[in-house]
């Protein structure tokens, strides 16, 4: 059943070797983050820290055929997976850095992120809103959408669109326009500083989640 669902994420043969460069980059770059500290913020795991070692370790170190190449070849990589897999005392111990200040060593992930992911999510909404005003009173959003062609490891990747994603990101601009001025202005520099400022633009319809597909939020 999931090797059929890998042409709908784009993974077909002519583009595995696209694919592998773009894992291949990703680790390389969070292995030299991680030879300068512990965890992504500091000396104390985040919740960013749990949400990146879930697929990380799920998916790629716990899959015998993988774990070699791909983590342990990559030594800090490697020892960061370590670290959150041992059990911790409440509360975590160690530090963030001062003044919520993000290293510049995880710069490349972040621009990697703004640079192909939101012109995903942006190829998404545009498939996505005629089917809105389309659906019924209680339908769900597709799984999929049509293909989508977005920038991915200085080439191009082409794989379906999955509505559930622009709910993952209207959770994180709610966080956005939830905060006090000065905090979201910050925000607002650092991600413009990031080739980001079009994510926090984005005009998502109002979505919520229903399993693992989206649907048009509920009226009052």
């Amino acid at each position: 059943m999931m090797l059929d669902y890998l042409p709908e994420l784009g993974i077909v043969k002519e583009r595995i070797p696209l694919i592998d460069h773009w894992i291949a980059w990703q680790l390389d770059a969070l292995d030299a983050h991680f030879a300068t500290m512990p965890y992504l913020f500091g000396s104390r795991a985040s919740i960013a820290d749990f949400a990146l070692f879930g697929p990380l370790d799920g998916h790629i170190y716990r899959d015998l055929s993988s774990r070699g190449p791909l983590i342990e070849s990559r030594r800090h990589l490697h020892a960061w997976i370590q670290r959150l897999s041992q059990e911790k005392p409440s509360p975590w111990p160690g530090e963030f850095l001062d003044n919520d200040r993000l290293p510049e060593t995880l710069q490349p992930v972040f621009r990697s992120i703004f640079d192909e992911m939101v012109p995903y999510l942006e190829g998404i909404l545009v498939h996505v809103r005629p089917i809105l005003r389309s659906l019924k009173s209680g339908e769900r959003l597709p799984r999929f959408t049509d293909m989508i062609s977005f920038p991915f490891g200085g080439s191009t990747h082409c794989r379906r669109g999955m509505p559930y994603a622009l709910w993952m990101a209207q959770r994180s601009l709610d966080i956005v326009q939830g905060m006090s001025a000065e905090d979201a202005g910050k925000v607002r520099a650092w991600a413009e500083s990031m080739n980001g400022g079009s994510f926090l633009a984005m005009q998502i319809p109002r979505l919520r989640r229903t399993g693992l597909q989206a649907a048009p939020a509920m009226a009052d």
